[in-house]
């Protein structure tokens, strides 16, 4: 199957549905300290379900994250899409 990428107005659309207003997200990380950054991909389809995705590296929060997209519901892409996230999080030293 192919996918579209990079369309930037689209990608911010379906990231804000990823992270909805913030409360879900939350849950997934730890309280002590910011976790690993880590990169989602994620296949949409014209349906605007999730199709597949990954997520580098898979850490105890990619999965939840993963597990949370699985339940969303997405824009309706330009076609099949594959929305990029770069989830960083502040470290401190």
């Amino acid at each position: 199957m192919a996918s579209l990428a990079r369309d930037r107005g689209y990608n911010a659309s379906a990231n804000r549905a990823l992270i909805g207003d913030g409360s879900e997200i939350r849950a997934c990380l730890p309280k002590s300290q910011p976790p690993e950054n880590f990169v989602v991909y994620l296949e949409i389809p014209p349906d605007g379900s999730l199709g597949r995705s990954r997520f580098e590296p898979l850490t105890e929060e990619g999965k939840c994250f993963r597990e949370l997209a699985s339940k969303r519901r997405f824009p309706t892409p330009p076609g099949t899409y594959v929305a990029k996230h770069n989830m960083v999080f502040n470290r401190r030293s």
